[in-house]
């Protein structure tokens, strides 16, 4: 049915899951609740500039990455675990919240907040798409910048319960898109399959271009952007590599099954 052993790996928050409640509506609610006087718009804006500072989110994979040689002291920036995790959580309320003295019983409400499977939903493409690749022998997990909340999370939503891999930063040691995060997912599943190794295909699909796209190909893995949001073309060419982009899981399902030669 296909060649070799293909794994699919999907990012979780914004591929696969969302929260029911979009984070700034979330983060004023319970920002008002402990006293923050900060509008909805003015949260947004926060909590996007204070997700770059905390967490790099955009910067560019290539001009990281690409010179190994150079790289070394940006690897420690994208160390994670638990405690990692949540402090840099912290420091993120705490920098948001500007106008209260004291957010750590915000935070901590937050925390919790996001730790319940009941304020998760599964986007609407994931099941189809999870169970076609499952009917082809293709094996399906996660691999995802978070912590181990996201355990939790994933063994209470259909069908992502039934992942054959569950990878979290905080597990892995590094956050994407740290060339060693995707060598140590890709060293787990060979330990996992020692008699796949030396015919083993590693798919990733994700809605971040950069930690999704580029990182993981910069790894040697295959990579599809899943842009949900932008219009096609928003974004540049991976190198001189002719970028995979779809706008939906059931584009990639599409696009995977014909790559590997499946009969649908």
């Amino acid at each position: 049915m296909k060649p070799g052993h293909a794994i699919v790996l999907f990012d979780a928050v914004g591929t696969v899951i969302e929260p029911i409640e979009s984070i700034a509506n979330i983060y004023h609610r319970l920002g008002v609740k402990h006293g923050s006087k900060l509008n909805r718009s003015v949260l947004s804006e926060r909590i996007t500039l204070a997700r770059r500072n905390f967490f790099n989110v955009g910067e560019s994979a290539q001009t990281r990455f690409a010179d190994s040689e150079n790289s070394a002291p940006l690897l420690a920036e994208l160390e994670s675990s638990d405690e990692i995790e949540r402090e840099l959580w912290k420091q993120l309320v705490f920098n948001v919240f500007e106008d209260l003295d004291s957010p750590d019983l915000l935070f901590a409400e937050l925390w919790s907040y996001f730790e319940k499977p009941e304020h998760w939903r599964l986007f609407t493409d994931v099941e189809a798409c999870w169970s076609e690749l499952q009917m082809h022998g293709i094996e399906i997990g996660i691999a995802s910048n978070f912590d181990s909340r996201l355990n939790s999370i994933v063994d209470e939503l259909i069908p992502i319960s039934n992942a054959d891999y569950l990878f979290c930063s905080s597990q892995v040691g590094f956050r994407k898109p740290s060339p060693l995060f995707f060598q140590q997912v890709h060293s787990a599943i060979e330990c996992i399959n020692p008699q796949s190794k030396d015919d083993l295909s590693i798919f990733m699909v994700g809605d971040d271009f950069q930690n999704d796209c580029v990182a993981p190909r910069l790894a040697g893995w295959d990579a599809v952007w899943l842009n949900r949001r932008m219009p096609i073309g928003s974004e540049t060419n991976f190198g001189a590599t002719k970028k995979r982009e779809v706008t939906s899981l059931y584009e990639f399902t599409q696009w995977v099954l014909a790559h590997l030669g499946c009969t649908r």
